[in-house]
């Protein structure tokens, strides 16, 4: 019965709350409203605009139309509903897009002072990770520097030298063969610096 009515037909059950009579409208213009949000979406998800996002504007377009479609206008309810749908998909866009452009101009530039004498900027209050701008850590590095040297000082100069080589990425048997000596005095050598630097 409900299938051989015209769209006037159909938006009067509708507006005298005839739910299978909507049900058979959006049926009818559900192609429709997906082609819209189809057609927008390569767009709108530069705006990070999910795809249901934009089917949810799509179809407050398609209760918009309903509510406010006239007659007397002499346009079709499918333009007219095309009209809608298209209007609420832009207007969400639109809301993203002013989005994306006030955290642009809200941003705030990190050479800004921000004490009354001019000396406290902004980037002086964020908090670094790196180690090379904590003070705490570079003090406890220069101690623990000053002590290894300490340390080396009191070594024999051929296990200065198999450490250091070491430390620049040598193999044993590199070392060995620069320092005039066998593999096994090389890890000889670098037992006594481990045991010597580990010790309190």
């Amino acid at each position: 019965m409900y299938h051989d009515f015209n769209d006037y037909e159909l938006l009067y059950m509708i507006r005298q709350k005839d739910e299978v009579a909507l049900e058979i409208l959006l049926k009818k213009y559900q192609n429709t409203i997906m082609g819209i949000v189809f057609g927008m979406f390569r767009y709108a998800r530069m705006l990070r605009i999910t795809k249901d996002e934009l089917y949810s504007a799509g179809m407050m377009g398609f209760v918009q139309a309903i509510e406010c479609y006239r007659e007397d206008k002499k346009v079709s309810f499918q333009s007219f509903l095309k009209l809608c749908v298209e209007r609420e998909c832009r207007t969400l866009m639109r809301k993203h897009r002013g989005l994306s452009f006030s955290l642009i101009s809200s941003s705030l530039s990190l050479d800004m002072t921000i004490s009354e004498d001019e000396n406290l900027y902004l980037i002086d209050t964020i908090a670094c990770k790196n180690p090379d701008f904590d003070p705490v850590w570079q003090f406890r590095y220069k101690e623990a520097k000053k002590e290894l040297l300490e340390k080396l000082r009191k070594m024999p100069q051929f296990d200065v030298k198999v450490i250091s080589l070491r430390l620049e990425g040598y193999s044993y048997a590199e070392i060995a063969a620069l320092c005039n000596v066998t593999p096994k005095a090389v890890d000889n050598a670098l037992q006594r610096v481990k045991k010597k630097l580990t010790s309190v």
